[in-house]
């Protein structure tokens, strides 16, 4: 199997930030800064990280989504005018409990995912 040399580059276009340099012929990351993690708490009070939002939202083939959640607790997913919303808010709720579907114009997004939570971590 051909790995790709620029592999390692493919997710940074998040807010991460890194030099590429190479070590013994292969391409490594220095210096990597990460973005802060969100964070959603969920009705039940667990912490649900982001990544589990996202396997379960890009399972649904959505070509871009947002997720926000407010000081309150109430967690807003926003999704592309033609997606099924029926289907989203309940793939989102198994993981998250009850969340608003709005339909918005999302083609104007830089990244396919973003999330927001003003829950205290």
């Amino acid at each position: 199997m051909r790995r790709e040399p620029a592999a390692p580059l493919l997710r940074y276009r998040t807010g991460d930030h890194a030099a590429l340099a190479w070590r013994d012929g292969s391409p490594v990351l220095v210096g990597l800064e990460g973005r802060a993690p969100v964070r959603f708490r969920a009705a039940s009070g667990r912490w649900v990280e982001s990544i589990e939002v996202t396997q379960v939202l890009s399972a649904l083939g959505l070509p871009a989504y947002t997720v926000d959640q407010d000081a309150s607790g109430a967690i807003t997913v926003s999704i592309p005018e033609d997606a099924p919303a029926a289907l989203v808010a309940s793939a989102a709720a198994s993981l998250l409990g009850p969340v608003t579907v709005v339909a918005a114009d999302l083609r104007g997004a830089t990244k396919p995912q973003r999330y927001t939570s003003q829950m205290i971590r």
